[in-house]
């Protein structure tokens, strides 16, 4: 027995017979019982929804459903109920006045868009058509109050397709069943005209040519043609698809192609009047026959290597031309992994000089930790020698000249910071693609100043390491060599070698601290070879003071002022490449420009932020909104509302879960909220 309620009223319920419980009115009129679905399927009339996936299950058992809303739940939206993002349809047609997108009323809007796609993909249908009413989810879009747009990508290919080409029609529409027998077009026409009558706007992007996941180097979308569809098929199709939807007002723009980018078969250019590779003469031709068929849409052109750059559109803009005066807006896409040469060169930067961080204070914690060790294993007492081990082991060249190893590590880590900004912004150009030779060249200039850098540590612990002479070993002061044994210092030439390139401060400095070569027990004269007392070449003093003595205080300082100095300017690089000024600086030079004022007109042009999304709170998304709301932006289009990618396969930039009812990152809707406000 069903629940009360499970019919409507007039309407009995009937047994299933295998083909699901249904319920029979007059006339052998049906419909299904609550909580359960029309299908479509021929096999099987009415399945029940799940209610925690909201997906159509098995065949319906009115028993077993609990009547009720079969819609869900919709998930609570944060929302300001006094702003309103979307565009009168008294105000239609748009159009473009400098950088920005006006109204027949001259009131300037942005073209607040989500992303909303499948229908370019396998599936051939938007994603969430599973889990919800196509009436339903254009009016969540309404009320999530952050956009008043939808930018619908589709594939050239599915225009020629029949409901037979859609997989697993009766589940990807189950919550449709009305379109369970329409083409992939009449289920994309179904589709405008649910958002439009919603009082969204409609962007049309032709995504691919053949359905599936774009974007990629030999995936052969690249260009506006290839080898299966020719220049003609893509302008054919603007034309058709252009005049089907001229008497929907609020259908207003056309992205004409996605991503133009380098192929195997050629590397797009713009403006150089090849055929094969100018985008901007191939946009031409698109533009002037979107318009032929209806004047009242707005262009909306790639720009170049995924959308990534407009740095050529002055050089042949567009936008200026007569015909398309007032209707054209270029569109940029930006991802966080998405670089241009300097910023690459940049973030390179930043990960070294991370990397040297943390060596840097690695090696330093390493040889502070290691230095108990040193001094008990460095006592004079266990060599049997007035020279204690780990200083008798420097070079002699290395102690005289610990000022200019800190200056050379200063100096070169300071060279090599300075130019990172010359190679950034003239090595490598910011309109092009990574130059893998400026990458060489200044891995080749990081690399002394790191291994400079490096041996401060170093440095210091020798400066900080015991006495060379024993200051408890009175009896050792003396050192009787036998002739045959006698080091090179005891002859007149090798004293001499020994104070060799030291000038009067070193060797006050090794007279202090105890060289070894400048007080061997040499005698000079007659009486070289000679054993001779310390105290002969040297004041005595005791043990405390000499021990104090060994401690240069000028050299410690100084090696703590460099390690101090390569730390800090590694930390600022990194604190200035990771700050809003420097990140912008590289989107003014790919397509910002574009935006600020110039008395140059080419210089000045509307452009869309076609695609941008993320699944993190991070530093790039947090200059994203902040950029967005400084520029006059003709609008943006967040990617996507999806919360799948393909069934079963969640889509993790998605403004929505995959039951398109929960809202998956409420702090991401509400950054967009307020980008939306008038």
């Amino acid at each position: 027995m069903a629940a009360d309620g499970s019919c409507p009223l007039n309407f009995a319920l009937s047994g299933s017979n295998g083909r699901g419980d249904r319920c029979i009115g007059p006339n052998d009129t049906w419909t299904c019982p609550k909580g359960c679905v029309s299908t479509g399927d021929p096999a099987l009339d009415c399945r029940h929804i799940d209610p925690g996936t909201h997906r159509c299950a098995g065949a319906c058992d009115a028993a077993n459903v609990s009547p009720g809303n079969t819609a869900g739940n919709t998930a609570e939206v944060a929302q300001d109920s006094s702003a309103t993002v979307l565009v009168p349809l008294s105000d239609l047609p748009l159009g473009v006045k400098g950088s920005r997108v006006v109204g027949k009323s001259e009131t300037a809007y942005q073209l607040a868009c989500v992303n909303w796609y499948g229908a370019h993909m396998e599936m051939l249908v938007n994603n969430g058509l599973n889990v919800k009413g196509l009436e339903e989810i254009a009016s969540f879009i309404v009320q999530l109050k952050a956009f008043n747009c939808v930018r619908l990508p589709y594939s050239l290919d599915s225009l020629n397709m029949s409901n037979e080409d859609i997989p697993d029609r009766f589940s990807a529409l189950c919550h449709n069943p009305e379109l369970q027998a329409a083409t992939p077009l009449e289920i994309f026409d179904a589709t405008v005209k649910a958002l439009t009558d919603a009082g969204l706007l409609v962007v049309l992007n032709n995504h691919v040519f053949r359905r599936g996941w774009c974007c990629s180097f030999d995936d052969g979308e690249g260009l506006w043609y290839n080898e299966d569809f020719e220049e003609s098929v893509w302008l054919h199709h603007l034309g058709f698809m252009s005049r089907r939807y001229k008497d929907n007002p609020r259908v207003v723009g056309f992205d004409i192609r996605n991503e133009i980018r380098s192929t195997a078969q050629a590397v797009p250019s713009w403006g150089t009047g090849r055929v094969e590779s100018d985008w901007a003469l191939a946009a031409a031709k698109g533009s002037r026959r979107v318009l032929q068929e209806d004047p009242d849409m707005l262009v909306i052109v790639s720009g170049l290597e995924y959308s990534m750059y407009l740095c050529r559109v002055p050089a042949y803009p567009l936008h200026l031309q007569p015909e398309f005066q007032s209707h054209i807006i270029y569109t940029s896409h930006e991802y966080d992994c998405y670089l241009s040469p300097p910023q690459f060169l940049q973030m390179r930067a930043v990960n070294a000089s991370m990397f040297f961080l943390q060596c840097f204070f690695a090696t330093s914690a390493a040889l502070l930790l290691l230095m108990p060790l040193a001094l008990m294993l460095c006592k004079p007492q266990a060599f049997g020698s007035r020279v204690g081990c780990c200083r008798g082991r420097t070079p002699r060249w290395m102690r005289c000249t610990v000022m200019v190893q800190v200056l050379a590590a200063v100096v070169w880590v300071a060279l090599f910071h300075s130019l990172l900004f010359f190679l950034g912004r003239v090595v490598a150009d910011p309109c092009g693609k990574t130059d893998f030779v400026a990458s060489i060249i200044f891995g080749l200039l990081w690399l002394p100043g790191f291994c400079l850098s490096l041996r401060l540590p170093w440095l210091l612990l020798l400066q900080l390491l015991p006495p060379a002479v024993a200051a408890d070993a009175p009896s050792q002061a003396t050192a009787p060599p036998t002739p045959s044994t006698a080091p090179d210092s005891c002859t007149a030439e090798g004293r001499d070698a020994a104070v060799l390139g030291c000038d009067d401060a070193e060797m006050a400095e090794l007279n202090e601290s105890g060289c070894p070569e400048r007080n061997s027990s040499c005698a000079e004269g007659d009486g070289i070879g000679m054993p001779v007392e310390v105290d002969e070449l040297q004041p005595a003093v005791d043990a405390g003071e000499k021990s104090r003595r060994q401690v240069n205080r000028r050299k410690v300082f100084m090696l703590c002022l460099g390690m101090l100095f390569v730390s800090s300017i590694n930390g600022s690089t990194i604190l200035y490449l990771e700050s809003y000024e420097a990140w912008s600086q590289h989107l003014d030079d790919r397509w910002g420009f574009l935006l600020q004022e110039s008395r140059d007109e080419s210089r000045v042009a509307a452009v869309w932020l076609g695609e941008f999304g993320t699944a993190s709170d991070n530093l790039w998304w947090n200059h994203m909104m902040r950029y967005m709301s400084e520029r006059p932006l003709a609008g943006w289009a967040y990617w996507p509302l999806n919360g799948e990618k393909r069934p079963g396969e969640q889509e993790d930039f998605g403004i929505l879960e995959d039951d398109m009812r929960t809202v998956r990152h409420p702090w991401k809707l509400q950054d967009l909220q307020r980008l939306a406000k008038p």
